[in-house]
């Protein structure tokens, strides 16, 4: 389960209380617009960068390779 201090950050990807999964792919300012899929290829969601109490974090971000 998330800490109350842990935000949204883009790339990683989060499960929902329900099961969801949900792929962060920008954070702007303290909105975070999520979507639906491990692949972040399904519908869009904003939530509040600090609203992810009961989310379980499922992938880091992962870095570029250069």
């Amino acid at each position: 389960m998330a800490k109350r201090d842990d935000l949204f950050k883009v790339g990683e990807v989060w499960q929902s209380p329900r099961g969801t999964l949900y792929k962060v792919i920008a954070v702007d300012g303290n909105q975070a617009t999520l979507s639906l899929g491990s692949f972040g290829d399904g519908r869009i969601v904003r939530r509040w960068v600090h609203q992810n109490y009961g989310w379980k974090l499922w992938a880091e971000a992962q870095e570029k390779a250069q």
